[in-house]
């Protein structure tokens, strides 16, 4: 059985639940978290981490920390599908999973690229409102997003799998805090729980963690909205087939990462589902449709748009690089997934052949820049 044990009895914190408010005192303290390098003490090399004393062959997401933003009111550990209904949510969007090979959330079924690309950009109704009729905030949105789509859906796999986990002792650090570095075992552990009692490679139990995976990914969706009818000023505007469009909630540094933790957990069910699709013992047909093209379209497809939060992300994780000395050049030549991970880690140095023997940073310049001394 899974459980949530460390629950504060604080309940007079002001605002929404357990949500950071935008540009304050707290919100600078929070953030400034990510300055900081993970929470593992383990070793780790920017080039091959599973060279490092001590780690698996496969290379791991490099754990991070994110406020426990809904610590005042976690995931209550009763049914899954009906947790919105119990806290005054509605969710505006069904993944009807109409054929294997269709991403969550809409049909491409026959589509070329462009159409593609075009549905990708297509602005869709809101998927989040509230039931008393009040406006969705996003420090609300993150909230909610965690309490269901990280604790919920670590007890509901977990349990699916017959693995006993105490999250609160695997994800909880400190009591506000709450840490990756666990997730990186998760595919082994589900695995192993299910061969002991006989269901490692049952398609049946796939198919029900591919259904939690894909809803997962289709409310993390990008929410975007009309930019030219609706003068709410935004995070960011962009230019796509002569329309302009715009995200529509303007997250935090803080929440951005949670949202990043949230990502994350999506592609650990991805890994743990492969096992099972290779297994000998899996027992679907070819007919069935199932394969690792199914897991990797459903959970990881490649949009046009980012994951909700995950856009902002990466701008702020490269601003945050900059402002702490790291080279343009250097920024440049890392994708958004590397500009994210980076931001967790310290910059590189050098000892200097000075006679001042100081340390200075590590750079790939060819030529000097403003930011670092050409080496």
């Amino acid at each position: 059985m899974c459980q949530l044990s460390k629950q504060s009895n604080d309940t007079s914190a002001g605002g929404s639940e357990g949500s950071v408010q935008h540009d304050s005192a707290e919100e600078k303290t929070i953030t400034s978290l990510f300055n900081e390098p993970h929470i593992s003490t383990k070793p780790y090399s920017l080039t091959m981490p599973q060279a490092s004393p001590g780690l698996p062959p496969r290379p791991e997401f490099m754990p991070f920390a994110v406020p426990f933003l809904c610590r005042l009111k976690p995931y209550d550990g009763k049914d899954f599908w009906t947790y919105p209904e119990r806290c005054g949510w509605i969710i505006n969007a069904k993944d009807e999973q109409c054929h294997p090979l269709c991403p969550p959330g809409h049909c491409e079924h026959g589509m070329s690229i462009e159409e593609i690309s075009i549905e990708d950009d297509r602005v869709r109704p809101l998927m989040f409102s509230r039931s008393d009729g009040t406006e969705v905030l996003e420090s609300d949105k993150v909230t909610f997003l965690q309490a269901w789509l990280f604790l919920g859906v670590l007890e509901e796999v977990s349990s699916l799998c017959g693995l006993d986990i105490d999250i609160a002792a695997e994800f909880i650090v400190d009591e506000d805090l709450i840490s990756t570095e666990k997730l990186n075992s998760l595919p082994g552990r589900w695995f192993e729980a299910t061969m002991r009692t006989n269901r490692a490679g049952d398609r049946d139990l796939v198919g029900h963690i591919l259904t939690i995976g894909r809803h997962s990914a289709m409310l993390l969706r990008s929410e975007l909205i009309d930019a030219e009818q609706n003068a709410k000023e935004s995070y960011g505007v962009f230019e796509m087939s002569f329309l302009l469009y715009a995200y529509k909630y303007d997250y935090t540094y803080a929440e951005c990462r949670v949202f990043h933790s949230l990502d994350l957990l999506i592609r650990i069910i991805g890994l743990h589902l492969l096992l099972h699709i290779r297994t000998p013992n899996f027992n679907a047909t070819a007919d069935d449709s199932w394969g690792p093209g199914r897991v990797v379209k459903s959970l990881m497809w490649v949009s046009a748009r980012p994951q909700e939060g995950l856009h902002q992300l990466f701008d702020l994780a490269y601003d945050d690089l900059q402002e702490r000395g790291w080279c343009p050049s250097e920024l440049d030549a890392l994708v958004d997934d590397n500009l994210a991970f980076a931001s967790l880690l310290s910059r590189p140095r050098i000892r200097s052949r000075s006679r001042s023997n100081i340390d200075i940073p590590l750079t790939i310049c060819r030529s000097p820049c403003s930011n670092t001394p050409g080496i």
